[in-house]
């Protein structure tokens, strides 16, 4: 206590160097508490579901599109959970977007995730109020139901626990609420959609929650048959399977199928951990941007051993007097430990209130495909590694003017402070000469680091999308199928849907400063979906031609776009 009592005395007497001391480690701590924070929300803590490094994910390929993400049929799907024996369970899902209609007030559009009733139990995920699925909802032509997020339930039911039981309007179809689910529960939704080749449903759409309502799948291969892939699949691997041997075996399974059915023809299968997809694409980001921010705290370090090197020529005289006193050199290194952890702790506190703001800018300007997110925060986890790293660089700041102190000569401090002059050696001067190379090395590579950044993004700026955006408005819907139903036997010709959007189109045209209106499948940045073709009288030729990209598109599209 006399040491820290004194430490504080010691800081206090020089308010300059402790104010740009405590500012320089805050901004440091500051940026990798932040930054940590996100890492500890989006990749450290585990996976709400139940052993999680079990499920992987089973796309369908395709060579003829030379996709390797692809969702699989409902048939295939009923093929895989009849024939597999290295999945001990199969689920599947799909993505899809609603309209909550209230009795009175607006519509409300909602991300919806239609699953088997195996995806709950096999991912060991239980409904806050209410109950799960059963066999006998998921079964085509049974009564509506769904389950709620815990985000949906809060915001708009205020949690009151009686709406288990209560029936909602879903795209104009009477639907019982059958339970609410954590908000977990919607873990790696948005990232399995949105890393499919199509079907990627709401995985595009802004903030919120990654999903809003479960309804039950009710995989029908009547409706859809072989030939169309809507659903994604879900499995766990068997006790005694690895990813490799479950990936053997469900290319074998496609082969046979693909033998067996024209409309398999190229498809095969990818096995892949769920881990993999939904944190692969944001791993490497969060590293880059973690091993800056360290590089920006080592530079403040230097910053302030450097200050502390300075200040130490001024403490000679009196570390001189405590050794002649009998001061042995651990009471002084623990004097100098406790100032140093006292100043790093100061700027962690400092640093704890950046991190605030920082992880609040962070949030806000995030990708919508990083997972997760609704779990980072500054909590006892990250203050805690927060804490932990002010505690280190205080022992790392401590040990410099204790290393000073070992090489002082108390006879020569005494006589030089006496004669008025000042101390000069070179070993602190090849020290700090030291810490101005690594900080100005450090700078550099930040410096370089930061300049290949920005001219990266430039040059993505400068790019030409091929198509004009200026003074071009997208507006996105969905057809309920309630009203506007789906049957693949007369595709194309869905008589309602395209009344409804000649109806839709001549109504835009008719809006003040509209100068053409048109409607597309997939808006121009989207790669749209591949289809086989042929050539009438040349069908076994085609069989070998690859797949050609299709986008369907109105009229005026390519004059709405710029492309004419």
């Amino acid at each position: 206590m006399t040491d820290l009592r004194f430490a504080i005395r010691q800081l206090f007497k020089r308010p300059g160097f402790t104010a740009v001391a405590v500012l320089t480690l805050a901004l440091g701590i500051g940026a990798n508490t932040a930054i940590f924070s996100v890492i500890d929300g989006v990749l450290l803590r585990p996976a709400p579901f139940r052993d999680a490094d079990r499920l992987m994910m089973v796309w369908e390929t395709d060579r003829n599109s030379s996709t390797t993400r692809e969702p699989a049929s409902v048939p295939d799907y009923l093929d895989f959970r009849e024939r597999s024996r290295r999945f001990s369970e199969f689920a599947a899902f799909t993505g899809a977007e609603v309209s909550l209609v209230p009795d009175d007030g607006d519509p409300t559009r909602l991300a919806v995730l239609g699953v088997s009733h195996e995806f709950l139990s096999m991912v060991g995920m239980a409904p806050l109020a209410g109950r799960a699925f059963t066999a006998e909802d998921d079964q085509p032509g049974a009564s509506p139901v769904a389950l709620l997020s815990e985000e949906v339930w809060e915001t708009r039911y205020a949690r009151d626990p009686a709406i288990v039981g209560r029936t909602v309007r879903l795209d104009g179809t009477a639907t019982t609420i059958v339970g609410v689910l954590p908000a977990n529960a919607d873990f790696g939704a948005r990232q399995i959609l949105g890393a499919a080749a199509y079907q990627r449903s709401f995985a595009d759409r802004g903030g919120g929650a990654d999903v809003d309502l479960w309804v039950p799948l009710q995989a029908d291969p009547a409706t859809f048959p072989r030939a169309t892939h809507p659903i994604f699949v879900l499995g766990r691997l068997a006790p005694d399977a690895t990813p490799a041997v479950a990936w053997q075996e469900m290319s074998a399974i496609m082969a046979d199928l693909e033998a067996t059915y024209s409309e398999n023809d190229g498809r095969g299968a990818f096995v892949e951990p769920l881990d993999a997809v939904v944190f692969g694409p944001t791993r490497p980001a969060l590293r880059v941007l973690f091993v800056a921010v360290g590089l920006v705290l080592l530079v403040a370090c230097a910053n302030v051993a450097n200050l502390l090197l300075a200040r130490g020529t001024t403490r000679f005289r009196e570390v001189a007097v405590r050794t002649a006193l009998g001061a042995d050199a651990r009471r002084l290194a623990r004097q100098f430990l406790i100032e140093g952890v006292l100043l790093a702790l100061l700027g962690g506190a400092g640093g704890v209130l950046l991190a605030v703001f920082g992880t609040e800018l962070l949030l806000a300007i995030a990708p919508a495909d990083i997972p997760r997110l609704a779990t980072v925060g500054i909590d006892g986890r990250v203050l805690a590694a927060t804490a932990l790293l002010s505690v280190t660089v205080g022992i790392v700041f401590g040990m410099v003017p204790v290393l000073q102190a070992r090489r002082t000569d108390v006879q020569s401090a005494l006589r030089v402070e006496a004669g008025g002059g000042a101390r000069r050696g070179t070993g602190p001067g090849r020290l700090r000469a030291g810490l101005v190379a690594a900080e100005l090395a450090l700078a550099v590579v930040l410096v370089v680091g930061a300049g290949l950044l920005v001219r990266s993004f430039w040059q993505l700026w400068q790019v030409d999308a091929g198509f004009t955006a200026d003074g071009v408005l997208k507006a996105e819907y969905q057809l309920p199928s309630s009203r506007y139903p789906v049957t693949f036997d007369v595709w194309p010709d869905f008589r309602e849907m395209h009344q409804f959007h000649d109806a839709l189109l001549a109504r835009a045209r008719e809006l003040p400063g509209v100068e053409v209106a048109a409607i597309a499948a997939n808006h121009p940045l989207d790669a749209g979906f591949t289809n086989s073709f042929n050539v009438p009288g040349r069908e076994e030729e085609a069989r070998s031609w690859p797949e050609i990209s299709i986008r369907r598109v109105s009229p005026d599209y390519l004059g709405a776009v710029g492309l004419s």
